[in-house]
């Protein structure tokens, strides 16, 4: 227990914590120093406090064993930190804290249950990385970056969270407050939050990827930054999970009072994935404008022909055999006009329903050439 220590002095020669073991609390909260700190090749046996400290010089942890996690919340790093090659079991907590400088935290390993940085203020660069090898996050096991806030000169590098494929881990950015820049690299994930963040510095990712579905606002500011970076393909893939995943929200949010909304937004939501696949599929709109035109058909050949005339075709059910089918196609065809189309069927009169049917026909068509239009388009955006 060293806890209220203060090193004022300027001596250049470091605190030095060397090759010991604790076998029980080590308990160095609320120091205050003025010298740079190094702790190195250490094992620590039950839990490490350096809670409400203030560094004001360099402090160094370094080839270390915590066997029960390591505290450092409401701590202020003024020049820079380094956490590098240590073994963890449980969870590294800077809740609180404020860091000025480099703080690098490289090479973890262990059990790490939870590295937590919620509510800390980012001054100067941090940097969550592994070079040698990625950082394991277990199944349900996070890093914690809830409303802290990256000031506009502060960035927040995070890089080679788990291996390819090894989707395990939530990194949580809920109502984080993003002034500064942010990088992630190499992050597989089982789930990725930005949930009310708010983003205005840089925000950039390269292969970033998570499992489970997220909400609908962590793929709206996905979506955004994709474009801002002229990421185009990355946009239409990030809008295509944000509509997906908003209208599972929406089945959350029905009421009496909104059945209307609901109804209108659902369905639309429900045409663009089926018709393109909310952008990202040229032959899913190809193929949703010739079924529209073929059901259409049909109910025009069945129910929308007066009595006295003859139908576009007839279909024998035992040989499954169509009288005339060239006629039937050049008829077929007709559905795809969308101006001068009233000529189209001579010799044919449409009763009501058939008039009816053929104009709502030419609505249908015409979206479904439209949205596979859209999808063409996807790589020129």
């Amino acid at each position: 227990d060293i806890s209220n220590s203060h090193f004022n002095n300027d001596n250049i020669i470091p605190v030095s914590i060397s090759y010991n073991e604790f076998s029980l609390k080590a308990k160095f909260d609320e120091i205050s120093s003025n010298r740079e700190i190094i702790v190195e090749k250490c094992i620590f046996s039950d839990e490490v406090d350096f809670s409400d400290c203030t560094f004001r010089k360099k402090i160094v942890i370094k080839d270390c064993v915590f066997k029960k996690g390591i505290i450092f919340n409401r701590t202020y790093f003024v020049n820079g930190f380094s956490f590098i090659n240590n073994d963890v079991c449980g969870c590294i907590n800077f809740e609180n804290c404020a860091f000025g400088g480099k703080i690098k935290i490289f090479h973890s390993k262990g059990e790490i249950y939870e590295i937590n940085f919620t509510a800390s203020v980012i001054k100067g660069l941090l940097e969550l990385n592994s070079l040698r090898s990625g950082i394991f996050l277990s199944e349900d096991s996070s890093i914690k970056l809830n409303n802290i806030f990256v000031e506009p000169n502060g960035y927040l590098i995070i890089r080679n969270i788990n291996e390819k494929h090894k989707f395990t881990g939530i990194i949580n950015f809920t109502d984080a407050n993003l002034l500064g820049n942010v990088v992630l690299k190499n992050i597989y994930l089982k789930r990725f939050l930005l949930t009310n963040a708010v983003m205005v510095g840089g925000f950039f990712t390269e292969h970033l990827y998570f499992k489970e579905e997220s909400d609908s606002q962590t793929y709206v500011r996905l979506k955004d930054e994709a474009l801002k970076n002229n990421n185009s393909i990355k946009a239409m893939q990030y809008r295509e999970k944000e509509m997906l995943s908003y209208s599972k929200e929406l089945n959350a949010q029905i009421s009496y009072d909104n059945i209307g909304t609901w109804l209108t937004d659902k369905s639309v939501l429900f045409l663009n994935t089926i018709s393109n696949k909310n952008g990202l599929s040229w032959l899913r709109g190809i193929i949703f404008t010739i079924s529209c035109a073929i059901i259409f058909f049909w109910v025009i050949n069945f129910l929308g022909i007066e009595n006295d005339y003859p139908r576009f075709f007839v279909l024998d059910l035992k040989t499954f055999h169509f009288e005339g089918i060239g006629e039937i196609w050049k008829r077929f065809l007709n559905m795809f006009y969308l101006i001068d189309f009233k000529e189209k069927f001579q010799g044919t009169e449409l009763n009501a329903i058939g008039e009816t049917v053929f104009f709502a026909s030419k609505i249908f068509i015409s979206y479904g050439i439209y949205q596979t239009i859209v999808a063409f388009r996807k790589f020129s955006k």
